[in-house]
């Protein structure tokens, strides 16, 4: 792909409001981070021992009120996807005016195109970008893939800029972004009676040796996550422990609390799907000059 693109545009409102989607998935995270920081707001799990397995599989048994959490999540992600396509917009904008040597004609109807056509169908041509221009930033495009460029993605590949149109017209035009709350980290009561035998206590601390890591650990935990569901909700699995230091315990009704992982439509994890959107809007202004 060519590096090369003229250098006499103006990208500081888009920027700008590329920065201000960065300070919105910022205060995403506080505002998570102290929601769940509070033991209130973690929903709490209860054991039952699987007599045929000798696991116990813990499933969610008390849940918090999460829709006014999940109502202002939606808002703000809402903020960050106009944020990041009014960015691309203004981009746009200045090619525009930089083709027609001032303002363009049809200024209303200037945006960032999107080319990704399905089978058969034609790619985009677009009037009010110069030829050049648009072969330029036609290489960004979701028809012509990861095009050299590296991607983290781990989910089912979908372009950056497929994915924020996807993102952003939902948004708009029919529903407020889902946010999903899948399982993500849970604690629990002391499954345990004693140190494993790498660990031994020396008075009031405690000192690992790495030479007994090899040895038999007669209470090590098992874990089986091969049953767990996907959204956190009342009777949920999340998991399942073979703990020898519960015993035969048919039942432990208090027995730990999980952390969600917050993610949107699809599902798609929230912070990785912002990030990489933003990032991908951050390559396309800095493969200008200026």
């Amino acid at each position: 792909m060519s590096t090369e693109f003229p250098c006499s545009r103006d990208l500081g409102t888009a920027r700008a409001k590329l920065g201000h989607a960065r300070h919105h998935i910022g205060e995403l995270h506080s505002l998570i981070d102290l929601f769940f920081n509070h033991p209130d707001h973690r929903p709490k799990m209860r054991a039952d021992l699987d007599a045929k397995s000798g696991f116990h599989v813990l499933r969610i048994n008390s849940m918090p009120d999460f829709d006014p959490l999940i109502e202002n999540i939606s808002l703000v992600m809402g903020d960050v996807l106009h944020d990041l396509r009014s960015a691309l917009d203004h981009v746009a904008w200045q090619l525009a005016c930089y083709f027609a040597n001032g303002q363009p004609v049809g200024p209303t109807k200037i945006y960032f195109p999107i080319c990704d056509p399905k089978p058969g169908r034609t790619h985009k041509t677009v009037s009010f970008l110069s030829p050049t221009d648009w072969r330029y930033l036609h290489e960004f495009q979701p028809c012509k893939g990861l095009n050299g460029r590296p991607d983290s993605w781990s989910g089912d590949y979908i372009h950056q800029l497929s994915q924020l149109q996807e993102l952003s017209n939902q948004d708009k035009h029919r529903r407020l972004s889902i946010v999903l709350l899948t399982p993500n980290q849970f604690s629990t009561i002391p499954t345990r009676r004693s140190l494993p035998p790498w660990i031994v206590r020396t008075g009031d601390s405690f000192e690992f040796r790495p030479e007994h890591i090899s040895d038999i650990d007669p209470e090590a935990e098992e874990h089986d996550f091969s049953h767990a569901d996907l959204c956190t909700e009342l009777g949920a699995e999340v998991g399942r422990i073979k703990a020898p230091g519960w015993n035969s315990i048919p039942s432990i009704d208090d027995v730990g609390e999980v952390t969600p992982r917050l993610a949107c439509d699809g599902p798609r994890p929230l912070f990785a799907t912002l990030e990489r959107l933003a990032d991908y809007v951050q390559l396309i202004l800095d493969s200008f000059c200026g």
